[in-house]
Formats: C-alpha cells, sequence, structure tokens
C-alpha cells in the first residue's frame, strides 16, 4: 500500500513539473495586428482563414484586398468579405506536428528522470531504479501526448480586428 502512495506522489510530482514546463502562451501575440496593411503580405493564390465575427470561417486562396474588403477564392467561387466583419485573418502554414510531439518527449523524458531521481532513494519500497524508470517511461508518455495535441494548424495570425 504504501508502495502505491509512493509511486503516485512521484507521479503527481512529474505531472506538475510537466505542466509548468509547457509553454504557457498559445495564443498569439495581438500587439501590431490590428492593421489591414498586414494584409499586404500576402501572395496572391497564397491559403488564408478569415474568421468573421459571428465566428463563421472561411478558408480559401487569396486573390486581392481593398480597403474595406478582402477576396479569397473557395474552390471555384470567389468571395468577398467585409473589413467590418472581420475577426481575424490568418495565413496559412505547414503544420509541426511531430516537431511538438518530439520535443514533448524529450522534456518529459528529461522531466521523468529527474523527478524520479530526486524523489527516489536506496532503501525504500520502491527500488531506486525501477522507480526512475517508472517516472521516465511516464514522463515520456505524458511530454509525447501533450506535444501531439499542441494546436499546429492553426497558421499565422496576421490581422485581427481591435
Amino acid at each position: 500500500m504504501l508502495k502505491r502512495q509512493v509511486l503516485r506522489q512521484m507521479n503527481f510530482a512529474m505531472l506538475i513539473f510537466l505542466l509548468l514546463s509547457t509553454p504557457s502562451g498559445f495564443a498569439a501575440s495581438v500587439a501590431g495586428l490590428s492593421s489591414w496593411e498586414n494584409l499586404n503580405q500576402l501572395e496572391k493564390g497564397q491559403l488564408v482563414k478569415v474568421v468573421l465575427k459571428d465566428t463563421k470561417a472561411y478558408e480559401g486562396k487569396f486573390q486581392a484586398r481593398t480597403e474595406e474588403s478582402i477576396q479569397l477564392l473557395i474552390g471555384e467561387k470567389e468571395q468577398t468579405l467585409l473589413k467590418s466583419e472581420t475577426l481575424r485573418i490568418s495565413k496559412k502554414k505547414q503544420g509541426h506536428r511531430l516537431r511538438n510531439t518530439l520535443i514533448g518527449t524529450g522534456t518529459g523524458t528529461g522531466a521523468g528522470l529527474a523527478v524520479g531521481a530526486v524523489t527516489t532513494h536506496n532503501g525504500e519500497i520502491v527500488p531506486r531504479g525501477a522507480a526512475i524508470g517508472i517516472t521516465t517511461t511516464n514522463g515520456l508518455l505524458g511530454g509525447a501526448a501533450v506535444g501531439a495535441v499542441i494546436p499546429t494548424d492553426s497558421g499565422e495570425e496576421i490581422y485581427r480586428n481591435p
């Protein structure tokens, strides 16, 4: 019974460490994103995502912009979306799920190893090597899972309506 309690405490300590070590800012900084001029960086045919204030989202190929609207090619149809109704615009980019998973795996493995090494001592109920192995494995799996679920396909936000 005491053996389980020790393992639970080690796993809890590792979970806290993982949560504190993950990037805290998933949301992009909005500084400098309120200028409609940011759309000048888009090239014709580039994939963009436009989210309107009513949360309706459109994904398509950028065609042009005016001071009042943005034009997208969605399938074979051209769609004009008004600036006044736009919440945010992102340019699509390649996702990084594999990279995030590998980073999470490395971070989790290191965290698990550190937690196991710090929280175990020889002569306790669980042999030190086994405890370190358990926390390292749990850290590896937890880190990989966290890395895999980090959003990767939202693209780079270039405009946000103030």
